[in-house]
């Protein structure tokens, strides 16, 4: 195990899908269609899980990881699943939220509720390390190098081999006064994309680029609303992978260019008839998977 897993570390619970089902109309499902928006296709529902997201497919292409908490459950009772893309089985790793897989497939980290934190833990459930108590929204790099979360505002970055943290604002002038969580890494590891909101409630879509010891920031979307939380950079990375979510319509998956002003594309292929939220490419760039949960009918 890796020096930086070796400190003091705390036990996760394993905690099994519950035997009942609800209705199929209120599970979310884990879906997947090509690149192309052809071949729509529902790999599985969670059962007796009826709200999740934030799906990592691991670097190989077998696993894909996500979170999802009960009916009457708040976010706070979110546990973390591992399913196997070939046979559909379905694991709880412990309670957590937001999953992103290490390089190499071996670690998951992620943002606990209790305790509260961001932390690292084996794939294979073996224990956890809190890596920062007030630290949210982790995301490991593509290269497995470091690790990003927030804190007030801000990014930190966790060189994983030096181990090392930086402190990034983002803005110089008129800061950030949160990042939400869901941002997601270019594929050659210098760039952030993330949703932050200013003082005045204003929230932007933004690219930080790290690769020069000062790092630049630029806005691609000024909005007041209609933008999700999450961000899929595709392998090739031209292209960035988000949801809107959009009056009469709800959520869709919308592509847009890594550049300023440039109008989203709604991917082809969709589901009409559900929200489809959570988004992440597999490493080839092939596959598109996302969470999507039925719309309530009134």
């Amino acid at each position: 195990m890796p020096g930086y897993l070796s400190r003091i570390a705390i036990c996760m619970i394993l905690v099994a899908l519950p035997a009942q089902s609800r209705a199929d109309d209120e599970l979310i499902a884990v879906f997947a269609i090509d690149a192309d928006g052809k071949n729509l296709r529902k790999i599985t529902e969670l059962e007796g899980f009826p709200k999740g997201g934030s799906p990592d497919v691991s670097p190989d292409g077998t696993r894909i990881a996500f979170d999802g908490w009960q009916a009457g459950e708040n976010s706070g009772g979110a546990q973390i699943f591992i399913m196997d893309l070939k046979t559909t089985d379905i694991q709880s790793v412990g309670y957590g939220a937001m999953p992103t897989w290490s390089a190499d497939g071996k670690y998951l980290a992620y943002c606990s509720y209790r305790p509260r934190g961001v932390c690292i833990q084996s794939a294979e459930r073996v224990a956890a390390t809190i890596i920062d108590e007030r630290g949210w929204g982790i995301q490991w790099s593509p290269d497995g190098k470091k690790v990003a979360y927030t804190l007030a505002g801000k990014f930190i970055i966790y060189d994983l081999l030096e181990n090392s943290k930086k402190t990034i604002q983002p803005r110089e002038n008129n800061p950030y006064r949160s990042i939400s969580w869901n941002s997601d890494w270019s594929p050659d590891s210098k760039k952030l994309c993330f949703s932050g909101t200013l003082a005045d409630g204003t929230r932007e879509i933004a690219i930080l680029d790290l690769s020069d010891e000062k790092p630049e920031l630029s806005v691609c979307y000024t909005y007041a609303g209609g933008f999700g939380n999450e961000f899929a950079w595709h392998p090739s990375g031209d292209r960035i992978t988000t949801v809107k979510w959009a009056r009469g319509k709800g959520a869709e998956i919308h592509n847009f260019k890594p550049e300023a002003n440039v109008e989203t594309t709604r991917m082809e292929g969709q589901p009409e008839d559900r929200h489809n939220v959570g988004v992440d490419w597999s490493a080839d760039g092939k596959t598109l998977y996302f969470m999507s949960r039925p719309k309530i009918k009134k």
